[in-house]
């Protein structure tokens, strides 16, 4: 996972740190809800991030620097589901 994760760096974008939660839904089934930077309080629209590489990997660090990307840009709450292993 350490190596596909580095493959995935957005080295050329300067990512601002958000906050996360993450909640065990089943032995198989994680999520992670990002929020803008400093809007972990707020109600905000959310967007569902599915990734295919919970196919491969199955390792939610893999998207963290793209979710939080994606929260602070959008200014709106980013959900992944991290699923098993296909």
């Amino acid at each position: 996972p350490e190596q596909i994760t580095e493959i995935l760096r957005l080295p050329h974008l300067k990512i601002t740190p958000v906050s996360s939660v993450d909640f065990q839904i089943k032995a198989d089934l994680s999520v992670r809800c990002y929020s803008p930077d400093n809007r972990e309080h707020e109600t905000l629209p959310a967007v569902i991030f599915l990734s295919a590489t919970g196919y491969i990997i199955n390792h939610m660090a893999s998207c963290n620097e793209y979710c939080s990307l994606l929260a602070n840009k959008l200014g709106m709450k980013v959900i992944y589901i991290s699923h098993r292993l296909a």
